[in-house]
């Protein structure tokens, strides 16, 4: 991706101040990169000279800024009146005859500033195209184009048919004030190769917002509703203009998840006039906001789903904001202050605090109001998960099954009954294939793959494992945008101290001197230090003060201290001595009791790592069960022999894509011996008939070989193939 710089002038504020904005390409797609919200750069389009389409991702987008143009000869494609608008109902087909007769009716009067969705796009350069208009007249400019990505895991066909219908224009630009990764657009047919002008404003010219940073010890509705309990009685964020107090009198949660709004305005028990909820306009959205007025009595005011104050308009105490409505919207409160809350262990929660950040933060707009560049950010870390190798993986196996899927469909009989399979799959999501729909503007449908899936789950990937894997990476991908102000979700002025000391800086020796002091000498404070890293946990259960000391306090020395033993190194028949004096064949043990056996036997051989009780398994065969014990039901196993017998086996080491089977080595030896797999009987028989020791030594080094071929048997250590190692006690039981 080739970078072009771009400096903006000092005393420019809003880009169509700015000179040269009228000599962007015109002829050619191109990225954007404005670098900050607010600098007018939509607007400045709006105003240009040059005929354009501005396709935005939310509708809530498009009419906040359709809004702030009533009487100036912009047209917002598809829409009629607010009401109609912002509906869950799919439109009449007398409304999409209205919807399109009144976009060429503004085209055919001259009329060229067009405001749509993506979705809407690929429809409307049909529409022009069939009326005998070019749409290339166009310039079309995608407003949050990041948004492409983002929303592909959800909106494959529309993004698709989306990136289709830009295809045919000459002039495109991609706008956006998000500092996307450059590597992701990289990885797409869409953006990579093209022009990425950026622009530099002068210093003064950016400021960036203070950010409470706080990690939750509560779940996010308790914490919601602690935030407006405090507003409702008087103790709301304020700052000092000279000797004046100036207190916010509105709060801005941004939630993306309306299940939760809705139990958060119950238990708040908020009323209709003090709260407004801003989600899509989706039937299930609709319905639980109705659940909100199950009790209502005729006459009182109810619940519904609002919608962003204009200039000037009244403003609602509390506003719940999900992401369908605060990407690129404008808010114009007089003294908003925003809460953002990040989870992600939910999907829909999770934040890349890295560009989404700015855009929330960028959403108030009124320069008179004292908490506009003011937020706190609520978050958890995320929980284990899948490893880079796991996601990679999996990203590499629904590509194959979308292959497939695609391969299947064209070489089908009856592409008519497989097309509607396929539609059914798709409709259910991606958890399997990449598959969407694509229409060729003629209502001929065919699947294809969308790659901007695969991108966006491993983005989401990246996301969760780089930023919310600690504290302090967090902090690391804020530190950019933002100014940090970090905090606890405590009012504990101890905990809150020892916060502020084991967060100034990243250094291990002295967080983990600082722990000793804390679980030694400290522990009823000890608890609630919930920001400690668990892996500070592991050290000292497996080291203690004096095993950390000895490694001299340092992060590397001590994970390779406590790495686990490789599984050749480990000493297996020793283990399987100890494990047969500690439990007896048909005996049934509790999981509990396995594992301190395992965990005794593991300390008294310096074996490093953690066994678990199902290791068992790997020295002797079992049964897992389970029965009560002390009135409670408790896992269990049964110690079938002190031989592991049990392994799984592939008939054919070519045919390892079907299904290994659960077996074990005696069967495997009946079959060897009596059956007719791959004629080996007659081949054991014709070797036993041999005299000459030379010769019977040869032919058996050949049958040996073939064994080897024909089987692969794993299961005694995952992963390897035993069968050449198995093969002496075979042959000394065939009695060759």
């Amino acid at each position: 991706m080739n970078v072009i710089k771009k400096q903006i002038p000092e005393g420019v504020q809003y880009l169509s101040e700015w000179e040269e904005f009228d000599s962007l390409p015109k002829h050619e797609h191109y990225i954007l990169a404005k670098e900050i919200c607010g600098c007018g750069a939509t607007e400045a389009f709006i105003r240009s000279h040059t005929p354009v389409i501005i396709a935005m991702p939310r509708k809530h987008l498009l009419y906040n800024k359709y809004s702030q143009h009533i009487g100036d000869n912009v047209f917002l494609y598809r829409f009629l009146n607010q009401k109609q608008y912002f509906s869950d109902k799919k439109p009449t087909e007398e409304e999409i005859k209205e919807f399109d007769r009144l976009l060429l009716d503004y085209v055919h009067s001259g009329g060229n500033k067009i405001l749509m969705t993506f979705d809407s796009l690929d429809k409307a350069t049909w529409l022009l195209q069939n009326e005998g208009l070019n749409p290339n007249q166009f310039q079309v400019v995608v407003d949050e184009f990041q948004q492409i990505i983002g929303d592909a895991p959800f909106k494959a066909a529309i993004e698709h048919q989306f990136y289709q219908a830009l295809k045919r224009f000459d002039s495109v630009v991609y706008l956006s004030a998000t500092p996307f990764l450059q590597a992701y657009l990289e990885m797409t047919d869409q953006f990579k190769g093209l022009n990425m002008i950026q622009l530099q404003w002068p210093d003064k010219s950016i400021s960036n917002a203070d950010v409470n940073v706080i990690k939750l010890t509560k779940s996010i509705k308790d914490k919601c509703c602690e935030i407006i309990a405090k507003f409702k009685n008087g103790e709301m964020p304020y700052v000092f203009d000279g000797d004046s107090r100036i207190e916010s009198k509105e709060a801005v949660f941004f939630l993306n998840d309306v299940r939760t709004i809705i139990k958060i305005v119950q238990n708040a028990k908020l009323k209709p006039e003090e709260v407004n909820i801003l989600c899509a306009p989706r039937k299930e959205n609709h319905d639980r906001i109705e659940s909100l007025n199950k009790f209502k009595k005729d006459g009182e005011s109810r619940f519904v789903r609002g919608n962003i104050p204009g200039k000037g308009e009244p403003h609602k105490m509390f506003t719940f904001c999900t992401s369908t409505v605060y990407i690129g919207a404008d808010f114009y409160s007089e003294s908003a202050y925003s809460y953002i809350f990040a989870n992600p262990n939910i999907d829909s929660l999770t934040i890349d605090v890295g560009t989404d950040i700015q855009q929330i933060i960028g959403r108030q707009r009124n320069e008179h109001n004292p908490f506009r560049m003011k937020a706190d950010l609520y978050y958890y870390l995320k929980k284990p998960m899948v490893t880079e190798g796991e996601i990679e993986d999996s990203i590499r196996t629904k590509r194959d099954e979308t292959r497939k899927h695609i391969e299947n469909l064209q070489n089908a009989v009856h592409k008519d009954c497989l097309m509607k399979s396929l539609e059914a799959m798709i409709e259910k999501g991606h958890k399997d294939q990449y598959c969407c729909l694509s229409d060729d503007g003629k209502g001929n449908l065919t699947v294809v793959e969308n790659p901007l899936i695969a991108i966006a789950e491993k983005r989401a990937w990246d996301i969760a494992n780089t930023i919310y894997s600690g504290d302090l990476s967090l902090i690391k991908a804020l530190q950019n945008s933002v100014n940090i102000v970090r905090d606890v979700d405590t009012t504990d002025p101890d905990v809150r101290r020892l916060f502020n000391e084991w967060s100034k800086d990243g250094q291990f020796k002295r967080q983990a001197m600082m722990y000793c002091e804390l679980r030694e000498k400290m522990p009823q404070l000890f608890e609630p230090c919930t920001f400690i890293p668990k892996y500070f946990h592991d050290y000292y259960d497996a080291l203690g003060r004096e095993g950390m000391e000895s490694l001299q306090w340092r992060n590397d020395y001590i994970r390779e201290a406590l790495a686990p033993t490789p599984q050749d190194l480990i000493p297996h028949d020793k283990i399987v001595e100890e494990l047969k004096t500690a439990f007896h064949e048909g005996e049934e043990y509790p999981k509990d009791q396995i594992k301190k056996v395992l965990t005794d036997i593991y300390l008294r051989l310096n074996i490093k790592g953690k066994p678990s009780a199902c290791d068992i398994q790997r020295y002797f065969t079992i049964q897992e069960a389970s029965k009560r014990i002390n009135g409670r039901k408790t896992a269990t196993i049964r110690i079938l022999s002190h031989w592991q017998k049990q392994m799984t086996l592939f008939r054919h080491i070519a045919d390892v894509k079907k299904p290994a089977e659960n077996t074990d080595i005696d069967s495997v030896l009946r079959m060897i011996k009596v059956g007719t797999a791959y004629g080996l009987k007659n081949k054991i028989t014709k070797l036993r008939t041999i005299k000459d020791l030379q010769d019977f030594n040869k032919n058996k080094a050949t049958f040996q070989s073939l064994l080897g071929m024909e089987f692969s048997i794993i299961g005694i250590l995952p992963g390897v193939s035993y069968i050449l190692l198995l093969l002496p006690s075979i042959l000394i039981k065939l009695r060759i």
